[in-house]
Parts: C-alpha cells; structure tokens; sequence
C-alpha cells in the first residue's frame, strides 16, 4: 500500500505531524525504531507510580499546547510552582554552599549573555578552575541535556530569551500523555527506516521489515541519529543535511 505521508519517528514532533497530516485528511504511516512510541517522553510504573525517564516538564506552560492536549485527553496537570530549586533538608548542601552555587550559575550566565566567547561553546566561559564549574556543568546537563562543552550560547540564549517560568508536570507521566496523543494511523513500531530514496514521483523507503513508499516523507529523528548515518538519503538531499549538522561559523563581533 502507497501512502500520502510517511513520517519516520514517533516521537512528540513525528505524533504532531501526523495528527496535522490526518486532520489534513492525508494518509499516514508513521515509522519507529523502537518498540514504543514518545521518543524522549517515556513513563514508567515503579511501585504503582509513575515516573518520566525522559523529559518530564511542560515548560512555557502557559502556552504550551500539550497542556491543552492534556486536559482534553483527561490527564492530570500538576500546576504551580516547581520544587527543583530546592534541596531536600539541606541535606548535603548547607544554605551557604546553595547560594554560592546559584551565584556562580548566574554569574556565568551573566558572561554568556554580555561577553560571549567567539567559539559559542558555553564551557569556554567558566572562571578558570572556579569552584562550582562541576556544579554548574552539572545543573547544564539537567537543563539543556548537554555539558557545558556541547552547548551552544547562541541556541541557549534563544531558548532562555524565549522561555517562561511557568513549568508544570504532568500527573500520570509525561511519556504517557505523548504516547496518548498518537492519532488513529498506521503505526509501525520496531521498524528501524534505513533509507530513504526517490522513486520517480515517489519516495521509498527501506525498512527492517520491508518497503514503505509514500508521496512524501516526513523525517523528525534527532540529529544525533542523522549524524549517525543509518539512515541513507539520496544525493538530492546530501546539501541540505549537511548544512543542517554542519552549519556554517556564526558571525562574532569586534
């Protein structure tokens, strides 16, 4: 069977795609590697619980539109504010030790927003061998999901600029109200895709379990796995992918 689309990665942005596909009245195949779908948003039951082992804040919440999917579909939105900032009973980590801490995250960020170094490498502005640069790299890590030395200053800023303090959780789990959101398509799970090549007026795409072919293709896997190349992509598209893992120097100032 030829399908209009086929949108390879059931994660949040492949789920997205395809409900817009098929609101758009448009067959749809949606393509996954793993045997779940939500990508980075997945939930767990421990003890009858559940727990986000992927990414687990509705951030900008109040205008996140996940929050909105949510309560439609009837989930739980925990909102108010968030208690990360907080260290249980100071255990480990007197009030003193918390301020100098916070101080030197500010102060860095400070110095990636009024003197960034030119290499856009975030590490690259910690004080020399400064006493909370593990604490700060750390407190990067649960932020950006990168250490200091992968994160561009440029992209944090963007995103910092833009972003609210509203961050709301998400009662029932995170990964479960993505993987709710699937729409009523076709969803091949365990279907790693290892190319994806122009067919005439089409696209093929070669999978674990055989050959997809679609009008279009709608790919929404990380860069990382991109950079990975399992993924083979014709000549047509060479160009366009390496400006997409491989742009060009941002300009600096004087």
């Amino acid at each position: 069977m030829d399908y209009d689309v086929a949108v390879v990665g059931a994660g949040a942005a492949g789920i997205a795609a395809a409900r817009r596909l098929l609101a758009a009245g448009r067959s749809v195949v949606l393509l996954e590697a793993s045997d779940r779908a939500g990508g980075r948003a997945w939930t767990m039951e421990l003890a009858g619980m559940p727990l986000d082992m992927g990414c687990g804040w509705l951030h900008s919440a109040e205008r996140n539109p996940l929050v909105a999917i949510g309560k439609d579909a009837n989930f739980t939105i925990e909102q108010g504010p968030t208690a990360w900032k907080t260290q249980w009973r100071d255990l480990g980590f007197p009030p003193s030790g918390q301020a100098a801490a916070e101080a030197a995250w500010n102060a860095l960020d400070e110095r990636l927003r009024a003197d960034p170094p030119a290499s856009d490498r975030a590490s690259d502005a910690l004080e020399p061998d400064g006493r909370w640069n593990a604490y700060c790299n750390s407190l990067s890590g649960y932020m950006n999901g990168a250490a200091l030395d992968r994160l561009s200053i440029a992209d944090f800023l963007a995103y910092d600029n833009a972003a609210s303090n509203a961050n709301w959780r998400v009662h029932e789990g995170y990964g479960n109200l993505i993987a709710a959101a699937l729409p009523k398509v076709e969803v091949r799970l365990s279907t790693p895709v290892r190319s994806i090549l122009p067919d005439g007026q089409r696209i093929r795409l070669a999978t674990g379990r055989g050959q997809i072919k679609a009008r279009a293709a709608i790919v929404t896997v990380s860069t990382n796995v991109l950079a990975s190349g399992v993924i083979a992509f014709g000549a047509e598209v060479d160009d366009h992918l390496r400006q997409l893992l491989h742009p060009p120097a941002r300009a600096t100032g004087a």
